[in-house]
């Protein structure tokens, strides 16, 4: 999905981003960098315009400030440099947390240094843990991510070589979308096994579906680690 901003290079932004916690390569933003306002064209029928900072021979970078500290970078593709257009495609670490983060666009020529600020990435909270509210609310045809934490006596469970968790998406009583993660998906970092959807996966209408994790032991029927809950689809 992409999304287009105009920003001034010297004068204030308030521009605000928005993503859903656990996304990755969802969302593109394009930006039009102006680098004076109201430039009026000396005719007898003056035609207020910008006028666009020229991108040739820049680099720019799209950078990610959480609680003072830089979390997330990605290198963006100048697409249009005489209209002062740049894109930039966010990587997971910009929606590893929720919250408002506050972006930089620093661009770079020799030894020229531009940062472009007042941008503001606003990270929509989407969780999926047993021990927390479970409903599910994402972006129709956006790829996404999550952990997904089972819990046995308040500890976390470390599933064995032969169990694995089954994700299963359901269209009223209709099963449509299945998957099983395994002791291969669990993330040291986070204490979790990653669940994943692709934006072909969530191509799906809009609309409200349910969905339940449960967990399958070797030998043993399948029990439930989160229960059916709404699993939720919204336009982009």
């Amino acid at each position: 999905m992409e999304s287009e901003y105009n920003v001034y290079a010297y004068e204030k932004n308030q521009v605000t981003l928005y993503a859903v916690q656990g996304e990755s390569e969802s969302r593109t933003e394009i930006f039009n960098i102006i680098e004076k306002s109201g430039v009026v064209i000396s005719t007898s029928n003056a035609n207020v315009t910008n006028k666009m900072l020229d991108l040739t021979g820049y680099t720019a970078d799209l950078f990610a400030i959480y609680n003072q500290e830089m979390i997330a970078s990605c290198q963006g593709n100048i697409t249009n440099a005489a209209k002062g257009q740049v894109k930039f495609t966010l990587t997971a670490d910009f929606m590893s947390v929720s919250g408002k983060l506050t972006c930089v666009i620093m661009l770079k020529k020799g030894s020229s240094n531009l940062r472009i600020v007042g941008i503001t990435l606003d990270v929509q909270p989407v969780l999926i843990d047993s021990a927390k509210e479970n409903t599910v609310k994402i972006y129709k045809n956006s790829a996404w991510s999550t952990g997904v934490q089972v819990y046995d006596n308040e500890e976390v469970y470390i599933l064995g070589n032969t169990e694995s968790l089954i994700f299963t998406l359901k269209n009223g009583d209709t099963d449509i979308l299945q998957k099983t993660l395994t002791s291969s998906d669990y993330d040291e970092d986070t204490n979790a096994y990653i669940l994943s959807l692709t934006s072909s996966e969530t191509n799906v209408s809009v609309g409200t579906y349910y969905y339940n994790i449960k967990l399958r032991r070797a030998d043993s029927e399948l029990e439930p680690v989160i229960p059916k809950s709404e699993f939720i689809i919204t336009e982009g």
